[in-house]
């Protein structure tokens, strides 16, 4: 991984998390597996993740958190009630 500025690192995070939520939903949901070039790119993601993590001050607990966390969030209830409380009620 070469020298990168702030907006290339967020690019660069927003990436690799994508990709790596997509992998994990198709194994953790979709109880699929992923073939050999997919687990070779999520090896090499998930290294070069933490390492760009790790320079930005973030552990390896909140690095997974930030990785995994969005896949295990109900879905907003969207009946009128809820939605109130959340001021989207149009």
């Amino acid at each position: 991984m070469g020298a990168v500025g702030l907006d290339g690192t967020k690019e660069l995070i927003s990436g690799h998390l994508g990709i790596l939520r997509d992998y994990a939903k198709k194994v953790l949901v979709g109880q699929g597996t992923l073939d050999m070039g997919e687990e070779a790119e999520k090896e090499r993601r998930i290294q070069e993740l933490f390492t760009v993590a790790s320079s930005l001050g973030l552990t390896m607990k909140e690095t997974v958190v930030l990785l995994y966390k969005p896949l295990f969030i109900k879905p907003a209830c969207e009946c009128s009630t809820c939605r109130f409380r959340r001021g989207s009620w149009s």
